[in-house]
């Protein structure tokens, strides 16, 4: 039995003699849990029995406040995110890490219905708000687009694709009157009073754990 009180097989010239039986390093896997949740990868006695544990040797993880996760070291200050920048508009894409300072686009904003009309350059806070007005263009089917004035218009038809229409999410979907977004990147439908109590809802439960990001697709 070693002082820590771990049972290991010891070599014999070691086992006959207490000082060095008492100097021995005990192999066993130490295993318990560091500070930062992972599970530590000493043995007990490079960990000293558990009084000073080696450093962590996984990766961190942890959610950057750009919400991508952190590869660096975990015993490391997390470095700024090294994955490509998601930032894009009509005009371009940039092509910076995550990290870095964009490029901010110089173009006149195309955010712009026969309703309304941002006066501002692409990338600044635009001056107007979203067109409440219903859509008024026609579906390949000959019915009514179920989108917003200036907003990329919805494949579905809320006649000859009620089915997915009125799929109910929010509680909204079936109303006679009903109105969607359609989102591009994941082609999902989202009643549109629903899809701003939603927006609300997620800014004002932001706290200092929230990442910098656009709220992601409810469905």
């Amino acid at each position: 039995c070693l002082p820590c009180g771990d049972f290991v097989d010891v070599p014999c010239c070691i086992a006959s003699s207490l000082s060095e039986l008492q100097r021995f390093p005990c192999p066993k896997p130490c295993n318990a849990v560091l500070t930062c949740k992972h599970k530590c990868v000493g043995t007990c006695g490079k960990c000293q029995n558990g009084r000073l544990h080696i450093s962590c040797e996984y990766k961190c993880e942890r959610p950057l406040i750009c919400s991508h996760v952190c590869k660096a070291p975990c015993t490391a200050n997390c470095p700024p995110c090294l994955s490509f920048c998601e930032t894009r508009c009509v005009h371009s894409k940039c092509n910076k890490r995550c990290g870095e300072l964009c490029v901010p686009c110089k173009e006149p904003c195309a955010y712009k219905c026969k309703h309304l009309q941002c006066t501002r350059i692409c990338s600044e806070p635009c001056d107007r708000g979203p067109c409440n007005e219903p859509c008024d263009q026609k579906l390949k089917c000959g019915h009514d687009c179920i989108g917003m004035c200036g907003e990329p218009c919805p494949r579905q038809c809320r006649i000859c694709n009620k089915h997915i229409v009125q799929e109910i999410l929010f509680g909204t979907e079936d109303e006679p009157d009903a109105r969607f977004v359609f989102l591009p990147d994941c082609k999902h439908l989202i009643e549109v009073t629903s899809l701003d109590k939603f927006i609300e809802t997620a800014f004002n439960n932001q706290n200092e754990d929230t990442a910098l990001r656009f709220p992601e697709c409810p469905r």
